[in-house]
């Protein structure tokens, strides 16, 4: 028995247990969950059911026809099941399967950790089925030989980004384009100076876009929103920093609603648990991937300060991942509403999240 564990085979054991406990559990779990996880869920099935009044079709419209094709669209556990079994498949793939062997107690504590999101906000009906799938992509993609190896990586990513924001989420349009700019950015530096540039530029190129096209500030698209349904019990708004600041007020508006969305400081001095421990979710997620990028595990390995490089694939990997998470953190600064939606949307791409956390440059 010593010599199974010495081979780490209660780590893999652990992590198989777990990732077949929940993929069982996503058959059921909804049944268990309260009104305000399944608002969504509702939405989808009663569009999938009689359609959508909106033409063109809208995005709830335009998943459930994803369901459809794949037959799922009145089969609810079985929806659970595939929307979390591509979590899960995300999951084994940012650990890899022989590194589980190699986890210490608390990397493996916390990869089993993991396994829990999903059943609450992907084990349903969901538009975050196709960011799942994204995230499946990133974790999966080959890393290529040479400059047009990666490049040719680069492009899917920013590819199926692009395409998600052009037929799903518009802000996934901007997430593509900052996702470019965090890559080059992250094998280079990790002087916490250069990195909060990339946001300051990203706001100060938007303010005047936002202003053109919508017609308000950088952070009016999420009082619309919050105003919009203005009628619903939500505990967890997110209320902007001085919404109505223009030119260089504006922007350092946006950049303390960054701060806040990385450290939720309304959740965690809320006095209550559950908000307190949906803060500390939180904090401690973006803890995960903000460590590692600020103690230059990412830098390539001829930049100034890098230590000895871990294999260069999975180097490639976690700042690609990285750089999508610093995207849609970005972006998500802008237009999240309320904290909840931000930890549903967090949700698929935690494996993202574990893939940076766990790279070791001597690894």
């Amino acid at each position: 028995m010593r010599a199974l564990r010495d081979a780490g085979i209660d780590n893999q054991m652990a992590v198989l247990l777990a990732a077949v406990s929940t993929l069982l559990a996503s058959l059921s779990i909804r049944s268990l969950l309260p009104e305000q996880f399944l608002r969504d869920d509702a939405l989808m099935q009663q569009t999938i059911q009689y359609g959508s009044l909106i033409a063109p079709p809208d995005s709830f419209e335009l998943v459930g026809q994803v369901y459809e094709v794949l037959g799922l669209d009145a089969a609810p556990p079985l929806a659970a099941l595939v929307g979390v079994s591509l979590y899960v498949g995300a999951l084994l793939a940012a650990v890899g399967w022989g590194r589980v062997a190699r986890l210490s107690a608390p990397a493996l504590a916390l990869t089993l950790a993991f396994f829990v999101p999903p059943l609450v906000y992907l084990a349903q009906y969901s538009k975050e089925l196709v960011t799942v799938g994204l995230t499946l992509l990133v974790l999966t993609l080959p890393d290529g030989r040479g400059r047009s190896g990666r490049a040719a990586g680069e492009l899917a990513v920013v590819g199926a980004a692009l395409a998600y924001g052009a037929l799903l989420r518009p802000y996934w349009l901007i997430v593509a384009a900052v996702y470019i700019a965090w890559r080059i950015l992250l094998p280079r530096t990790a002087h916490p100076a250069m990195l909060l540039l990339v946001p300051a530029l990203v706001y100060t190129a938007l303010q005047p876009v936002f202003r053109r096209q919508l017609g308000h500030g950088l952070q009016g698209q999420r009082d619309w929103a919050n105003a919009e349904r203005a009628d619903d019990q939500v505990n967890t708004l997110i209320q902007s920093v001085s919404p109505d600041a223009e030119g260089a007020a504006g922007v350092f508006a946006a950049l303390a609603m960054l701060g806040l969305m990385v450290l939720p400081v309304p959740l965690l001095a809320s006095g209550e648990a559950f908000q307190l421990a949906s803060g500390a979710a939180i904090a401690g997620i973006w803890a995960l991937v903000l460590v590692p990028v600020l103690s230059a595990r990412l830098l390539d390995a001829g930049t100034a300060g890098a230590v000895r490089a871990a294999p260069a694939g999975r180097t490639v990997r976690a700042v690609r991942a990285a750089s999508l998470l610093l995207a849609f953190l970005t972006v998500q600064a802008l237009f999240e509403p309320d904290y909840g939606s931000a930890l549903k949307h967090l949700t698929p791409l935690l494996p993202l999240v574990l893939a940076v956390h766990l790279h070791r440059r001597r690894s």
